[in-house]
């Protein structure tokens, strides 16, 4: 039985504050965003001296808790609500380190001219932390793309950090982010381009039914699905900028025209817009199948440690009501997809789980 831990920390210095007694925890990671975080908090039997000290250790806003499984670390998310009540357990919520960048602006004006597109993402970054208080020890590295981008970020507009960095992120040519961590308790921006984690093929992990994978779900939303997309960009009436893509390859073997808009207001260059155009059809040319696995959380192949998101990893069901054995003996279904999130579910009573989320298939 595994055997877990939750540590609770200063965000900003990152002072150990002490193990706080969580129970009934989940957390997890999704690529390119900040994963979600709750748990309750006994406070019951506990005396008053105790009782302060773990309400101190979860003061929202300023506290980060970090998950400990059998003495490796899998991540930290910080407090960012708690809710109590009368002779009631504590309830704690919260995200993961990049929700902190959502919630600071750009105060400076910032301009870039044929900039590396990770080297501007990093310094959006690192600017957001020179400011007084906002430094929350999230380091930096040297990465490079060879894809140069003109970006302006006005002070006026308070451009929200996260924001810029996720629409820079998802232009076409774009490239993928996360706050890794280090088993030090440390927190690291690693930008990958032209993606994160390893390709289908390489990388080993395989979630087969009848051996981790214990349960599946799998829906199928062609509401999200767009065979022209428009996207705009600064101005207004007459003058606004505009973009439009289509899938026609999608169009040609008999698929319907489904139209979707995206608004980029703070983008004045028509080659820009283009991008978040292309890219906007292609990520809903298809119909995307979500998977959700119900994994074994020890497995070698495919538990805790073996995976990070932004993963290829191979699925594979023999044979189910769904995905019947095929006539040549194949399994039903077997393809690739990527791992897009996860989350670890410990309950007060009874067993750990792990979930994830595969993307479209590769």
């Amino acid at each position: 039985m595994a055997s877990w831990r939750w540590i609770a920390a200063d965000l900003r210095t990152n002072t150990l504050l002490g193990e706080v007694p969580l129970t009934d925890v989940t957390f997890g990671e999704v690529l390119n965003g900040a994963g979600s975080f709750s748990a309750t908090l006994p406070v019951a039997g506990a005396s008053t001296v105790a009782a302060r000290l773990i309400a101190a250790s979860s003061e929202p806003g300023r506290t980060v808790i970090w998950f400990v499984r059998n003495e490796v670390v899998l991540g930290g998310a910080i407090v960012w609500d708690r809710t109590r009540a009368k002779n009631q357990p504590a309830k704690l919520a919260g995200a993961g380190f990049w929700s902190f960048f959502r919630m600071q602006h750009a105060r400076t004006t910032q301009a870039f001219a044929a900039v590396d597109q990770l080297s501007l993402a990093r310094s959006l970054v690192q600017t957001a932390q020179a400011i007084g208080g906002a430094n929350i020890g999230v380091t930096v590295g040297t990465e490079t793309s060879g894809i140069a981008r003109d970006r302006t970020y006005w002070s006026y507009e308070l451009k929200q950090v996260g924001e810029a960095v996720e629409q820079l992120a998802n232009v076409d040519g774009g490239f993928d982010f996360a706050i890794d961590v280090t088993q030090q308790l440390g927190k690291v921006l690693t930008l990958s381009y032209p993606r994160r984690g390893r390709i289908a093929g390489s990388t080993g992990i395989a979630f087969v039914d009848g051996k981790n994978l214990l349960d599946y779900e799998v829906v199928e939303d062609a509401s999200r699905c767009a065979t022209v997309f428009t996207a705009v960009g600064a101005g207004e009436g007459g003058d606004m900028l505009i973009a439009t893509k289509t899938r026609t390859d999608r169009l040609d073997i008999g698929f319907p025209l489904l139209s979707a808009t995206g608004s980029w207001k703070d983008v004045s260059r028509q080659s820009t817009l283009d991008g978040y155009a292309q890219a906007g059809v292609d990520a809903r040319a298809t119909v995307p199948m979500f998977w959700t696995l119900d994994v074994d959380p020890d497995d070698i192949d495919g538990g805790f440690g073996t995976f990070i998101v932004g993963d290829d990893a191979l699925l594979e069901i023999g044979s189910d009501d769904h995905f019947p054995r095929q006539t040549d003996g194949q399994p039903g279904y077997r393809r690739f997809h990527r791992i897009i999130a996860w989350s670890a579910s410990v309950p007060a009573a009874g067993r750990e789980s792990l979930s994830v989320t595969l993307g479209i298939a590769s």
